[in-house]
């Protein structure tokens, strides 16, 4: 088997699908995309395994003056690779932010709003004209009125 890189695929899948044989095409196009990210993956897991062994190297130094450090293998990758996805689960999303809670997506429960006074407000989610109660009363708010408190930030996982 050939290994064709996600260029080349997308040449042949223009090509494919210039003939018609759009399903071969849309095939090869989706495999290009996936050979993309597992080379943009494998390129990320080379740099950082290479920073980890120049620190691990530079560690070594301190100490042996005549260490060499040695080339990079499969068991250093996969730890890399192990290290980078826990990273990214740990990753906190960010909030996301409105100018105007009429436009707060339906799946927000909660947001945080500073008032004029520098006070932080908290407005959830109610049955109420467009949905909105403050938080700490239960009062309807009323949104045409809530301007000035903009921007809305959305409050993630009941942190207030």
């Amino acid at each position: 088997m050939m290994n064709l890189d996600p260029g080349e695929l997308t040449e042949v899948a223009d090509f494919l699908g210039a003939l018609g044989f759009d399903d071969a095409a849309d095939a090869l196009r989706t495999a290009a995309r996936n050979t993309k990210s597992r080379n943009d993956e494998d390129e990320r897991v080379d740099r950082y395994a290479r920073v980890f062994l120049d620190g691990e190297a530079e560690w070594w130094r301190e100490a042996q003056y005549d260490f060499t450090p040695i080339p990079m293998t499969p068991a250093v990758k996969s730890g890399i690779r192990a290290v980078l996805a826990e990273v990214e689960r740990e990753q906190a999303p960010k909030p996301r932010q409105w100018n105007d809670l009429r436009f707060v997506p339906e799946d927000v429960e909660r947001v945080r709003a500073t008032d004029t006074d520098g006070r932080e407000r908290v407005l959830a989610r109610g049955r109420a004209l467009h949905g909105w109660v403050w938080a700490n009363t239960g009062q309807v708010v009323w949104t045409d009125h809530c301007r000035s408190l903009a921007p809305y930030t959305e409050i993630l996982g009941g942190a207030e």
